[in-house]
């Protein structure tokens, strides 16, 4: 009778923290979105942009916000100088866990030039795509779910870029791998920098990934999860 009496007791407070978890991102998705209207209203675009894309991440299927980051970001376009004849590149790939498995409704945010231009989740089996994007600029993928460390993407078509030497579309696949998040570890150093890099290579022209730098960014990711398991 005690254990039945303690299972209830553990699954009564589950069932509250739960609760409470979900109108807390309620709250934080509310407060956002109030926000980021405000902005809007006073044409601080990039403010409510920033705003929106707070509420999208807490809830990804949520129109509104997409609605909204879909005009901001057609609004911002004419701060980037865009050259419509320049050549494409192509952004796609999957998105897995630790396991090998893909995940679904993983935010996957394009910057460029620092302004956000495009925003998607992933499908069922984990893929996205972005098309038809001009070379001359730089790119940050962002790739966030909730529970999950996010990472990011740097692609870099801005330097060594020659308008005649680029073909006219480009396939970049960009597969990402997200692992969960612990209690206790700082995943900072993981998130806010970006996980690899890709560049026109200055010799072929051609766009390619810099493989010194990945390989450096491995190291260092490696060593704050070696170090974070050791110091818990």
């Amino acid at each position: 009778m005690k254990k039945i009496s303690l299972l209830l007791s553990v699954l009564f407070i589950n069932v509250i923290l739960y609760s409470q978890e979900n109108n807390n991102s309620e709250e934080s998705y509310d407060k956002y979105i109030s926000i980021a209207d405000s902005m809007f209203l006073i044409k601080d675009l990039k403010k409510s942009l920033e705003f929106y894309e707070k509420a999208s991440y807490i809830f990804p299927n949520a129109q509104y916000p997409k609605d909204q980051i879909s005009i901001l970001t057609k609004s911002i376009v004419k701060w980037t100088s865009i050259d419509d004849n320049s050549p494409k590149i192509i952004f796609e790939g999957k998105v897995r866990n630790s396991d090998g498995e893909n995940i679904k409704d993983v935010v996957v945010n394009v910057k460029r030039n620092n302004y956000s231009i495009n925003q998607i989740v992933t499908s069922i089996e984990g893929k996205y795509e972005f098309n038809s994007l001009p070379f001359g600029h730089n790119y940050t993928i962002i790739f966030s779910k909730d529970k999950y460390v996010s990472k990011s993407i740097l692609v870099d078509t801005e330097k060594n870029y020659l308008k005649d030497s680029i073909e006219p579309n480009t396939y970049l696949d960009i597969g990402v791998t997200l692992f969960e998040k612990e209690n206790d570890i700082d995943y900072s150093k993981i998130e806010n920098v970006p996980v690899a890099k890709a560049r026109i290579d200055p010799i072929s022209c051609k766009l390619d990934w810099d493989y010194v730098y990945i390989n450096d960014r491995k190291k260092e990711s490696d060593k704050i999860l070696k170090n974070s398991k050791i110091n818990r």
